[in-house]
């Protein structure tokens, strides 16, 4: 430490597992290297088996939103990812919940955590999907959400519903040629 080499001080803590010393001179005097010192620690917690530990070294490291979906789905832990997301209230995480339930075609659930989300556009996918299509256009005129009118649009069109689909083209300032 004498050189000022704190990055290989902070190296070598990782390296005999003294993990409370590294993340101590990594906020102290290597900086630069904190969220990487975070990142390891979480992946040493979670190949020791420590889940909890491991989330939350993922959070501190700002990884949260692709290991910890990671994390659980190799566990086979789908409950315990639903109840992270749920109480994290990530929007970007509860999206990735709403794609992850539609994939598996819960699109009950998906419909519910793209409400969540705010993703009016994946709403009325799913409910176009669903031959839904007048809740697709209750929910599209009640939103400003332009994809949605569009996709809506494109729906009606492919249905041959000329007024329907002229409507919602107007409604997202789109035509088709």
């Amino acid at each position: 430490a004498s050189c000022g080499r704190y990055d290989l001080l902070n190296r070598l803590h990782q390296s005999e597992g003294k993990w409370e010393e590294a993340i101590a001179i990594a906020k102290e005097k290597d900086r630069i290297h904190l969220t990487s010192t975070y990142y390891e620690h979480a992946k040493h917690l979670e190949a020791t088996g420590d889940l909890e530990g491991a989330v939350a070294a993922f959070e501190r490291a700002g990884t949260h939103r692709t290991d910890v979906p990671r994390l659980y789905l190799n566990k086979g832990r789908l409950e315990d990812l639903k109840a992270y997301v749920d109480r994290a209230g990530d929007a970007e995480l509860v999206k990735w919940w709403a794609r992850y339930c539609e994939s598996a075609g819960d699109l009950h659930s998906a419909l519910t955590y793209y409400e969540r989300a705010d993703d009016y556009l994946a709403r009325v996918r799913v409910l176009c999907f669903q031959n839904r299509l007048d809740d697709a256009a209750e929910l599209t005129n009640t939103s400003s959400d332009l994809a949605a009118a569009y996709h809506l649009a494109r729906q009606y069109e492919a249905r041959d519903m000329a007024r329907e689909a002229i409507h919602f083209f107007t409604r997202a300032q789109r035509y088709n040629q």
